[in-house]
């Protein structure tokens, strides 16, 4: 190469320029930096992909708790009015026999002395008048 020759220089001081090279260099750093942020943004739609199915699925088992509790708990709200009837229907008949089964004051009286004294006068049986004595091995008529 000549040195004299300038067109020589020029095409070698092309190729070498500076700038040509900074600029192909952040091309090449720009396409790079895609590349990743495509690959990143895929992974995170995957990985969000998986959480909504998670989500939905325990929304779906949640929903399907709150319906058998629901179910339970108007079975139960069933009951409590069947009880509730049954109550009143006790109640009444209590009413109806305390009002059958009213006692005198004379009887009251006495059936307090009892209580005072925590005995229940059912559990006191009179003997009978019979003729039967017993004693040991012995009985007589």
């Amino acid at each position: 190469m000549d040195p004299t020759d300038l067109s020589a220089s020029k095409a070698v001081s092309t190729l070498i320029n500076p700038f040509t090279i900074n600029l192909q260099l952040q091309v090449l750093i720009y396409q790079i930096r895609r590349a990743q942020n495509r690959e990143s943004q895929k992974n995170f739609r995957a990985r969000r992909a998986v959480r909504v199915h998670s989500l939905e699925a325990e929304v779906y088992r949640m929903q399907e708790v709150y319906q058998a509790l629901e179910q339970a708990s108007a079975n139960k709200s069933q009951e409590i009015k069947m009880l509730n009837t049954y109550i009143e229907q006790l109640t009444t008949e209590i009413e109806s026999s305390k009002s059958f089964l009213r006692l005198s004051d004379e009887e009251q009286a006495v059936l307090q002395s009892f209580e005072c004294f925590n005995l229940n006068p059912d559990d006191m049986a009179l003997p009978e008048t019979s003729k039967h004595y017993s004693f040991g091995k012995f009985s007589l008529f």
